[in-house]
């Protein structure tokens, strides 16, 4: 299982089989979020946050909205987008977009800076899915997700 402790953890959340799990976060948030957190400061959150906002700003109106976090869940039919406090992670309410691996026309998965990687998925009926997952040291685990769902999408 790809990120078996997400996965458990949506999986209670949802009440069904999630076969992996991770956070995404809008292009920009996370990279900047663990710059912050290493310098320690209030200041560097708050420039974190601005620049989480202006990254989403920028989006297309073809682009679903993954907000600050979500958590991405791989169910064997599809795979989810569930919304999640800012602050702990925490899961919040039903997936908001879920969608079967039949509707990902392409699955791009790039390197984004040092902490990050980026995806973006494209689905049949023209919108697409842009986020990053923070892949950095213990955060590896995380690519395995992102392979599996890539995997089951037929990229």
């Amino acid at each position: 299982m790809a990120g078996e402790k997400s996965a458990r953890r949506l999986a209670k959340h949802l009440g069904r089989q999630v076969d992996g799990a991770c956070p995404v976060n809008t292009i920009g948030t996370t990279g900047a979020r663990t710059r912050a957190a290493g310098r320690g400061t209030i200041g560097g959150a708050i420039s974190a946050t601005a620049i989480g906002l202006a990254a989403e700003s920028g989006r297309s109106l073809d682009e679903l909205n993954v907000g600050q976090l979500s958590w991405l869940a791989l169910v064997p039919s599809g795979f989810s987008l569930t919304k999640a406090s800012s602050q702990l992670g925490r899961l919040q309410g039903p997936p908001f977009a879920e969608f079967a691996y039949a509707e990902a026309t392409d699955v791009q998965i790039a390197p984004g800076d040092k902490y990050t990687t980026q995806v973006q998925i494209l689905l049949a009926d023209g919108r697409s899915l842009v986020f990053e997952v923070n892949t950095y040291r213990r955060n590896a685990v995380n690519l395995e997700v992102l392979d599996l769902l890539q995997e089951r999408c037929g990229g």
